[in-house]
């Protein structure tokens, strides 16, 4: 699913930092509850138009 997000016309861009990924653009609700669905040992969030895949793990 995050592959699907990053391939929209609406993104502005995508980066990956160590495992984390980040997207910027126009996400929907929609598009932001799949990513967390696919990815359940992952903290999602959205702020903004920025979405974050943490890495998996602890968040401290």
């Amino acid at each position: 699913m995050l592959e699907i997000v990053v391939a929209k016309p609406t993104t502005k861009s995508a980066t990956t930092i160590n495992s984390a990924v980040v997207v910027h653009g126009a996400i929907s609700d929609e598009d932001f509850t799949e990513v967390r669905t696919s990815h359940p040992g992952r903290h999602v969030t959205l702020d903004d138009n920025v979405l974050v895949l943490w890495p998996g793990g602890q968040i401290s």
